[in-house]
């Protein structure tokens, strides 16, 4: 599916799912700051891209809420630590976590996701 096209089917789809601005929708713009997105939309948001591109979504395969959930092992005092980077770069290939802050904090997580992190994640699951 042509990039161009999944992207506009997630712009129409955050549209109906929090009411967002079409206009507000760019390609970086932030799903938490700047189409003002809530964590409880998240399973929403989930549900309707597993209805709208017919895939399946595995908990914490889109958003990293509980992947660090091995805190000693992950995270030094709310920082993700080196192997907690790695390994979401490893299990989140679509992130762009080149664009997070560092140090990482678990709380600045959300940060870095887009729209455009959501256009990357249903064609890395439509490749596979």
């Amino acid at each position: 599916m042509d990039n161009t096209i999944i992207y506009n089917k997630i712009v129409d789809m955050l549209e109906q799912a929090v009411g967002c601005d079409r206009h507000a929708c760019g390609y970086n713009a932030s799903l938490y700051a700047d189409l003002g997105i809530e964590s409880i939309d998240l399973l929403d948001i989930q549900f309707r891209l597993e209805r709208t591109f017919n895939i399946h979504i595995v908990r914490d395969e889109l958003f990293a809420d509980d992947a660090l959930h091995d805190k000693d092992k992950y995270l030094s005092d709310g920082v993700v630590n080196e192997q907690g980077i790695e390994m979401l770069r490893r299990t989140m290939p679509f992130v762009d976590w080149s664009a997070a802050a560092s140090p990482l904090k678990v709380t600045d997580i959300q940060t870095i996701y887009t729209v455009g992190t959501l256009v990357k994640f249903v064609e890395h699951k439509l490749k596979s």
